[in-house]
This record gives C-alpha cells, structure tokens and sequence, in this order.
C-alpha cells in the first residue's frame, strides 16, 4: 500500500477530491469540514494507505472516448491509440444510439436503418482496436508504476528487477 507522498500528484489530487467529496456529501458544518481537514492532514503526515475505489472515479452514464481521455488525463495515463481506433470515435455513435434506443427516442428499425453490415462490422473493428489500445495503455501504467512519485517509482521498479 502506498501512502499519500508515495504517488503522483495525479493520484494525491484524485484521493484529495474524493475525501472533499466526502465532506459535501454530508451536508458538513463548520466543525465537520475541522474534523476531516485534521483526519487528511493527520493521514498524510502519518504516511496512512490511501486508497483509491471505484467510488473515487467517479464515472457516470456511458464512457466514451471523450470520457476515456478525461480518466487518462486525471490519472495520469496516456490514451494515445493507434490509427485503426480512429481515436475511439465510434464509441460516441454507440453511447447516443443506446441512449435514443432506451429512452424511446428512436425504434431498433430506425437504429439499424442507418447502418449497412459492412458499417457494424467497421464499427466493431474500431473500438476492438481501441479498447484494446487503451488496456495496453492501463497496463504500462500499471506495470510502469507510473501512479508513484518519481522516488517511490523507481524503489518500486528496483524490486521488480531483482
């Protein structure tokens, strides 16, 4: 488990908002926002694990490319894709026919009227390719201990070497 000083200031900023988010979440008075400004102070100074749950992302609705980019940014990751993807454009077509199909704005005739076979299997390729991409990306990241500080990092790699 890393500590606040042992991440980046991608992930500090990230646990930092969901702990604030925790504060207006409870509607807080004066000696509320007190209590947890003391509590993250004290889990930082204590070195204490910080921990990073899907609550944290904090993703609503679909994902779509713009969205995916948004999490890169935010952690720290790259989303760069290889020229297939198209940049994951065809999420976005996805996402708002899905949303048109479920809230009744448009009929599966409708939908798949627009669409020729040859259309849908491009579309598959296409976020295939960059699905995938992005799960390489996330894996380097990972692998690469790229959500340490620059010092925790390479003490990290250091280990997993030998």
């Amino acid at each position: 488990m890393l500590s606040y000083t042992d991440v980046s200031e991608k992930i500090q900023e990230v646990w930092f908002q969901a702990r604030y988010r925790h504060i207006e979440k409870q509607r807080a008075n004066h000696q509320t926002y007190l209590d947890i400004a003391k509590q993250i102070v004290s889990d930082i100074l204590e070195n204490t694990a910080i921990e990073i749950t899907s609550a944290n992302i904090h993703v609503s609705g679909n994902l779509d490319a713009r969205k995916i980019r948004e999490l890169a940014d935010r952690f720290g990751f790259t989303c760069s894709v290889s020229p297939h993807a198209k940049g994951g454009d065809a999420l976005r077509s996805i996402k708002d026919n899905r949303n048109k199909l479920a809230h009744g704005n448009m009929s599966f005739v409708e939908c798949g009227r627009e669409y020729t076979v040859e259309d849908l299997l491009a579309i598959k390729q296409q976020v295939i390719a960059y699905l995938n991409d992005i799960l390489k990306n996330i894996e380097h990241y990972i692998h690469s201990c790229e959500y340490a500080s620059h010092v925790k990092r390479k003490e990290l790699l250091s280990h997993t070497v030998k």
